[in-house]
């Protein structure tokens, strides 16, 4: 009894430290997506979007990284990287530019996104404060996220070269199909990674 009253309180006076001294630092991202002749401007834009937030995650974690250990908390790099992706947010207006774009057998229009994302360290505190089964449950759901968001961005960059070269109108078809399912795919995993935001 006495061991878990003194846990409890080890734990509520390490809440109170982090959240007295809790940091809200902004990170600035950049992304490019160079969108097929058939893409929508909305997805080469939100694909454009997503490479820049990323960008400024992988900014920020490494921030965080620094302030855990600094603080003394044991962390892992999967926990940081959870962490990291549910409590950045973007700040203000998303700035786009686009750019006629041709090397590498690849022509088109590049969509390039500027943002600016605020990490604020409460959210470590949040993290601190679920249970087991709540972190590994959101763990799990971010790393699965993250692999799809992944393999996904790894696809298109693929089939879109292979689209700019292909000799027949019937290879074309069948890649354009593919493609359209990716960017279906990649809007639903944006989709579930802001709930996954919103319910953390």
């Amino acid at each position: 009894m006495r061991k878990k009253l003194l846990t409890a309180l080890l734990a509520g006076a390490l809440l109170l430290t982090t959240s007295a001294s809790a940091e809200i630092k902004p990170y600035d991202g950049k992304g490019e997506y160079i969108m097929s002749d058939f893409e929508s401007i909305e997805i080469a834009k939100q694909r454009a979007r997503a490479r820049a937030e990323q960008d400024a995650r992988d900014q920020a974690g490494v921030y965080l990284v620094g302030y855990s250990r600094q603080k003394n908390f044991r962390l892992t790099a999967d926990e940081i990287t959870t962490i990291t992706n549910n409590i950045t947010g973007v700040v203000g207006e998303v700035n786009y530019r686009q750019e006629i774009f041709e090397a590498g057998g690849l022509a088109g229009v590049k969509y390039i996104a500027r943002l600016t994302v605020n990490i604020d360290t409460d959210g470590i505190t949040r993290w601190l404060e679920k249970n087991e089964r709540e972190r590994q449950t959101l763990l799990e759901q971010d790393e699965e996220l993250e692999r799809a968001a992944r393999e996904n961005d790894s696809r298109i960059e693929e089939l879109n070269r292979q689209y700019a070269s292909a000799s027949s109108e019937s290879a074309r078809k069948k890649l354009k199909a593919e493609i359209e399912t990716l960017d279906n795919n990649f809007m639903a995993i944006r989709k579930l990674n802001e709930g996954n935001r919103l319910r953390y």
